[in-house]
């Protein structure tokens, strides 16, 4: 009898902790399924901020963009412009014979400024809203003019435009010059009588102070002013400025 009872007794004490074991297991399911899904919210609410960073993120690379371009012509603009040239006259090799010759990268920079004649004319004559389509037509034909994807075209300001020419000679920078030249001459506007552009002309095949190149354009610009506008002038680094005649 007290056999007996033993065994009923360890099979009540196993029923027990069995019965305990299956609670407590549920128990746990109920807690882990509870974390879950706490988890999943919180995975949820992750990732609709992470997707929240990845749209703000692209808005202001677009507007990182938009800051860098000009509205009215839809070029480069000043800001954009600058750190791009920068680079292009590190291309180039130092200001000494041996790097020259060495030199296996760009054979020279050129830079173009070009500057629309009597524009402030255009304006008093027929208002701004025909100045503004004047603008937009000579960076159209700017734009045209240059064959290469390379060659970087940025409304400086006002109607003022500058061209950055990679890995050119300096004849060809002068032919490329005298072609915007003619181009903007041959545009037909209506009611505008004519539209001509002066032309400064800077060239360097080594690297230079960024100013300096832009400094001997903006000069060269000036010469073509006085020399009767609608000219293209060069003016080399150390050297006197000369008019290109068609």
């Amino acid at each position: 009898m007290s056999e007996l009872f033993t065994k009923f007794e360890f099979e009540i004490i196993l029923a027990s902790a069995l019965g305990v074991l299956i609670f407590l297991l549920l128990l746990l399911t109920m807690l882990l399924t509870s974390v879950i899904k706490r988890q999943s919210k919180t995975n949820a609410s992750l990732d609709k901020k992470v997707c929240g960073l990845i749209e703000t993120n692209k808005e202001l690379t677009e507007q990182a963009k938009l800051a860098d371009v000009d509205h009215l012509t839809g070029l480069m603009n000043r800001r954009g412009f600058e750190p791009v040239y920068k680079n292009l006259l590190n291309l180039l090799p130092e200001e000494n014979e041996e790097d020259r010759r060495k030199n296996t990268g760009m054979s020279g920079l050129g830079l173009m400024m070009i500057d629309a004649d009597n524009f402030k004319l255009i304006n008093d004559s027929h208002g701004h809203n025909v100045g503004d389509d004047v603008l937009k037509a000579l960076s159209r034909t700017i734009e045209d003019s240059l064959p290469r994807e390379s060659d970087v075209v940025c409304r400086w300001g006002g109607e003022e435009f500058i061209v950055v020419l990679p890995n050119v000679t300096l004849e060809k920078v002068e032919e490329l010059a005298e072609l915007v030249r003619a181009a903007v001459a041959n545009i037909m506007f209506a009611g505008v009588s004519s539209i001509s552009v002066s032309i400064g002309v800077s060239y360097t095949n080594y690297q230079i102070d960024s100013h300096d190149l832009i400094s001997q354009a903006d000069y060269a610009l000036g010469q073509a002013k006085e020399a009767g506008k609608n000219q293209v002038v060069v003016c080399e680094l150390d050297d006197t400025p000369r008019i290109i005649i068609d």
